[in-house]
């Protein structure tokens, strides 16, 4: 598969480990991460598969208790919507993997409560515009469902989300939702179903938070790796400690198989985050960015801002120097912000999962991207232009 990637056929996977964000308790963490290292082999004896059931049932309390269950979708919601910010003109899906099917709809039931525009039907999101044509295709679906089979011993309230009788008709109806691309439906909550051979080329984040055997965690993941315009990487997003076998199956996969950064990777990432962000900030010191940074301002503010700053960017026609290669270039604003920008997300993507970031810092950081994001997009063009690719 590393050769898919070289071929430009796949893109690359990321990871981050997020278990921290959403259980407290080391002692439980450590616990789930030893659970998982047992279950994760194959060619388990009867004996493993019998201490196996036992420590699931335990595990699925820990993984289902429901504070537990509302941090995880809080910092889900935080995540996918904060990365979604820095590409807001790119199709970006996300599938959620959960341990059972009654912690999954438990879940589910924590998102609605919190997020319940998420649950509003509708053909396609705000922002997003489609031909008559186009429309004719698309049905009214919720921004988030769960897509599962059902069991005779469900809870009435379950059985009846799922469909009932009716669940078959349910999924395909949910399966082609979710690979039309302007759909209203973006993330979908799974246990079982979709995680093997089932390709969204849009589908960008992988929320994990089951234990997975080696051979099906490599198939999952795969879910993230198709290719699709400005898709620079697939995301995978970890709630259960499973680093080690990441990182077994990346070797697999044919990825990075540093996938989790240690101590110093992200000291020295927060470092050059925070230059960068200071470079950026002087950029812009004719601009007040305080907008963006509330948190309630209204996004029609929101955009006005985002659009008169690139338009800054794009039309500007100052020179900038750089040191290269022992020798001093000189670059256009626009090109000198493209690139400043380019190593200020490299730095981000591996030290915002630490925590390390203040929420003032990590706003500046989306508001930059999407800047970036304006300027590309007015460029006609997702791509660094060739004077960037030269730096």
């Amino acid at each position: 598969m590393d050769q898919a990637v070289a071929d430009g056929l796949t893109v690359s996977i990321k990871y981050h480990p997020r278990i921290a964000k959403v259980l407290l308790d080391k002692t439980k963490a450590k616990e789930i991460e030893n659970y998982y290292k047992k279950c994760a082999d194959d060619g388990a004896t009867y004996d493993d598969i019998e201490a196996s059931k036992r420590a699931m049932s335990s595990m699925e309390v820990i993984l289902g208790e429901p504070s537990r269950l509302e941090r995880l979708a809080i910092d889900i919601h935080d995540h996918y919507i904060s990365s979604c910010d820095s590409d807001p003109d790119r199709i970006q899906k996300a599938m959620i993997v959960c341990s059972s099917r009654k912690i999954a709809y438990s879940l589910l039931l924590k998102f609605k409560d919190k997020y319940p525009e998420w649950f509003e039907e509708k053909k396609t999101p705000d922002g997003v515009t489609a031909t008559d044509e186009e429309l004719k295709e698309l049905k009214p679906m919720p921004f988030m469902a769960m897509v599962s089979s059902v069991g005779s011993n469900d809870e009435a309230e379950m059985y009846n989300y799922l469909g009932g009788v009716k669940n078959d008709k349910r999924c395909e109806e949910l399966d082609a939702a979710f690979k039309q691309e302007k759909s209203n439906f973006h993330i979908v909550i799974v246990v079982d179903m979709w995680i093997t051979g089932f390709d969204v080329p849009s589908l960008t984040y992988l929320y994990n938070d089951k234990p997975l055997k080696k051979h099906l965690l490599i198939q999952t993941i795969s879910r993230v790796n198709r290719k699709y315009p400005g898709k620079e990487y697939g995301m995978v997003i970890d709630y259960i400690g499973i680093r080690d076998n990441m990182r077994e199956a990346m070797k697999v996969y044919g990825g990075d198989t540093s996938v989790a950064p240690t101590s110093d990777d992200v000291e020295q990432a927060t470092s050059a985050f925070r230059e960068e962000i200071e470079i950026l900030k002087a950029l812009f010191t004719d601009y007040d960015l305080a907008p963006f940074l509330n948190t309630k301002c209204d996004p029609v503010e929101r955009y006005k801002l985002l659009s008169k700053a690139a338009e800054y960017v794009f039309t500007s026609a100052q020179v900038l120097q750089t040191e290269g290669n022992g020798k001093t270039n000189q670059v256009s604003f626009k090109t000198y912000f493209l690139k400043s920008v380019k190593r200020m997300r490299s730095a981000f993507d591996i030290c915002q999962p630490s925590g390390n970031l203040g929420e003032e810092e990590s706003a500046l950081a989306q508001c930059f991207m999407a800047i970036a994001g304006f300027v590309r997009k007015m460029s006609g063009t997702s791509d660094v232009d060739a004077e960037t690719m030269n730096l």
